[in-house]
């Protein structure tokens, strides 16, 4: 589907998760964004529209938020004012602090919750309970998810970080003292870390995992995705995504 040129009448579901306010998010140089819209925020901290992460972009920050719900300039404007954030655009905004089409001239108030979403040909109902990623500002699919099984062994020194592959799905990392799934089955947050964008294990102090040892780990990557959230139900075509329970970070 083609992404958003107008505000989009975005359904609820409610009652499923509880409604977070994220503070008033930048809007990037030169970027437009739509009342309804799913926001990202990118490695400068400014809101893009949601989006697939372009190939070669993998390890740029693009993180789902929410949706968008207000704009701000100088003052939260009336309903129905989308965010336009291109040179030319100041008399839509007189409240603007800065020229429009830079950096943050505008801003938008985005909130979490439980959103009704376009979808892809991959989505399905058997897909309710599954995470899944951004692919315009409107619009979510399941993507590809590749299974990855490989040892590693920790550095014997140091900081004892290992480098795997980038855009691991929260959720699908296990790690254990042997190959198959055997032996030890190692504790995120106890045993290790993980930077899912980056694809970074981490060996905790004070853990099992000894430096040096050899590590059995599993998981699933999605390759230039990212992720929205996890469906919850399916509605008449539509997706409702809970963006706010597992805040999911890639």
């Amino acid at each position: 589907m083609a992404a958003l040129s107008a505000s989009r009448n975005t359904p609820e579901w409610s009652g499923v998760a509880t409604r977070y306010h994220y503070g008033l998010i930048p809007v990037e140089a030169s970027t437009s964004l739509y009342v309804g819209s799913m926001v990202a925020i990118n490695n400068n901290g400014r809101a893009v529209p949601a989006q697939s992460r372009a190939a070669g972009a993998t390890l740029s920050k693009l993180n789902v938020l929410g949706i968008c719900e207000y704009i701000y300039a100088g003052g939260i404007l009336p309903p129905g004012i989308d965010a336009l954030n291109q040179t030319g655009n100041g008399t839509l905004y007189p409240g603007a602090t800065a020229t429009l089409g830079t950096a943050g001239a505008i801003s938008v108030g985005v909130v979490a919750g439980c959103f009704g979403m376009d979808v892809d040909s991959t989505v399905t109902a058997a897909n309710v309970g599954e995470m899944c990623f951004a692919i315009d500002d409107h619009t979510v699919g399941m993507g590809t998810l590749v299974a990855n099984t490989t040892s590693i062994t920790v550095p014997g020194s140091g900081i004892l970080i290992n480098v795997l592959q980038p855009d691991i799905v929260p959720g699908t990392f296990d790690a254990y003292s042997a190959t198959g799934a055997g032996g030890t089955h190692y504790l995120e947050g106890t045993d290790f870390a993980v930077d899912y964008q980056a694809g970074l294990f981490i060996a905790l102090s004070g853990g099992a995992i000894s430096a040096g040892g050899t590590v059995y780990v599993t998981y699933r990557r999605a390759a230039a995705k990212v992720v929205a959230g996890e469906i919850v139900a399916m509605d008449g075509g539509i997706a409702y995504v809970n963006f706010w329970r597992d805040s999911p970070t890639l």
